[in-house]
């Protein structure tokens, strides 16, 4: 649905327009009705449309200052003016302008329903053509997946039809590849990125994305989903003997709402885990592991709080924590061995992606987590489990202590990287601190003594570069522009950018040719 916004300061005909007019008919919603040209500029500054119906005589501003002011910062918006019977000297200003038509009142609405059904044509096409545009194309894929995976995407009815479009409204899985050891083989994450990229490039409504630092992430409608498996396998053979590494990939369940995104990620990240279970398995189905019921054994409440313990090197509290959580499960089930086995890997996990997130992606190598695995798994009881994980511990964190100042620059490096890759994705404090698994006060700190600069102008600044460069492209519209470095407001956009420039987006445009 394209959403309308109705503007006449005379409230019948206002409420009349949006009540008797077939708006969903014609494949519009009439999302808002507003009284002055003053209240449906402050409404647009935070609020998506994609057209104005507007009167052209009111109080104070009147449609044309409208139209002239919201222009400046979303060029794709369309105007409908309409006018009394003698001020027709608006129209010649008001076509000047772009306005898309002008009707006359009282409203005839077979008029009003002819003109805009050829709008929703040609916005139809216009947002058809953007997203063919590749640039755009490739970077709104990529922001809205990691948003939607990270549960940070507020799912609006006008966003579900953009996806729709995107994503061709089919059933789709999401697959996860975890590589081991990337720091230490030749390939660079971005080498490898191209080249499945290229592999995938040829089946319709199929993603790559660049969602964790060890890990890449395809979208794959279900209706190619066994090809690009097919291909991924003969891919990864070639990739690990070239390059040395391990790749796993973890399947997510299939699903038909694009609302379901973050659960099937997260389902094939839980697959990605029972690599240690199934070794010689290269792509681990978590439908096929839920129908075996071997699920792992660990609440979501305590992942947190084992992240927390070691955010904060609390290692001896983890260690109790585990303990607790083993000796509990044994009184309820001394006999299945397999829960033990369960907690351990995950704390594997769990203790990977925090070492990871620091650069100690050296600390854990695949064949000390294989041998890990090996270990538990030779354990006969709960006590021995429980020793060998505090001895895991242990070491781990004098492993810690030896490289503490690595670790800090490894956080702001991590930190940069991450803003870099996703510029357009939410960037705010809170949530660069969960993703190197540190406080955001002490992130703050840390980046400000590091860098000798605020880590939100940093933010800011990496955006800002990434703007001048995609407003060299004349075909992308400044609001365009805004949502791909990760404005929701292009008026809020183009005040950072002059801030940061000393132009407005479009006189930094104007002043390239």
């Amino acid at each position: 649905m394209l959403k309308v916004v109705i503007v006449d300061d005379d409230k019948i005909v206002r409420e009349g327009l949006r009540e008797f007019v077939d708006w969903k008919g014609m494949g519009f919603e009439a999302v808002q009705t507003l009284a002055s040209a003053e209240d449906a500029l402050h409404f647009l500054e935070s609020n998506e449309a994609d057209v104005v119906l507007t009167d052209i005589v009111m109080d104070e501003k009147n449609g044309i200052d409208l139209v002239r002011e919201s222009a400046k910062q979303n060029e794709q918006l369309k105007f409908v003016l309409l006018s009394g019977h003698g001020e027709f000297n608006y129209a010649k200003e008001a076509f000047k302008l772009g306005v898309f038509d002008y009707l006359t009142k009282p409203v005839q609405f077979d008029e009003l329903q002819e003109t805009f059904e050829k709008l929703r044509d040609v916005v139809t096409k216009e947002k058809m053509n953007m997203i063919n545009h590749k640039l755009y194309r490739n970077a709104r894929i990529s922001q809205l997946l990691n948003q939607l995976v990270s549960n940070h995407y507020d799912l609006t009815h006008s966003k579900l039809d953009e996806m729709s479009l995107l994503f061709g409204g089919k059933s789709f899985t999401v697959i996860r590849l975890y590589i081991t050891n990337l720091h230490s083989i030749s390939l660079s994450k971005e080498e490898i990125e191209a080249s499945l990229q290229k592999m995938i490039s040829a089946h319709p409504y199929c993603y790559l994305f660049n969602n964790r630092l060890s890990e890449l992430a395809i979208f794959a409608s279900s209706d190619s989903k066994d090809r690009i498996i097919k291909k991924l396998s003969g891919h990864l053979e070639e990739f690990e003997r070239n390059s040395g590494a391990a790749v796993s990939a973890g399947i997510g369940k299939s699903y038909d709402s694009l609302e379901k995104i973050a659960q099937s990620y997260r389902e094939a990240g839980e697959a990605i885990t029972y690599r240690y279970y199934l070794e010689d398995e290269k792509f681990i189905d978590y439908e096929a592991m839920e129908k075996q019921k071997m699920n792992i054994y660990m609440p979501e409440e305590a992942k947190e709080k084992i992240i927390a313990f070691l955010n904060h090197g609390e290692f001896t509290d983890l260690q109790e924590y585990v303990r607790g959580m083993i000796e509990e499960n044994a009184r309820i089930n001394s006999e299945d061995r397999s829960i033990f086995y369960d907690i351990s890997m995950e704390l594997l996990r769990l203790v990977r992606e925090f070492l990871e997130s620091r650069s100690h992606i050296d600390s854990i190598t695949g064949e000390m987590e294989r041998e890990f695995m090996y270990t538990v798994l030779k354990k006969q009881t709960a006590g021995e489990v429980m020793e060998y994980l505090e001895s895991f511990i242990k070491k781990l964190h004098q492993s810690l202590q030896r490289s503490q100042n690595d670790s800090s620059h490894a956080i702001i490096h991590h930190v940069k990287k991450y803003i870099h890759d996703h510029f357009g994705d939410e960037l705010s404090l809170q949530r660069l601190a969960e993703v190197v698994y540190v406080h955001p006060a002490y992130l703050s700190a840390l980046f400000k003594d590091k860098t000798g600069e605020n880590i939100l102008h940093y933010i800011s600044k990496v955006r800002m570069e990434k703007a001048k460069i995609l407003l060299k492209d004349l075909s992308l519209r400044i609001y365009d522009v805004s949502s791909l470095v990760g404005y929701e407001s292009s008026k809020h956009f183009s005040k950072v950018f002059k801030l940061f420039t000393g132009m407005t987006p479009k006189e930094y445009r104007n002043s390239l040719s």
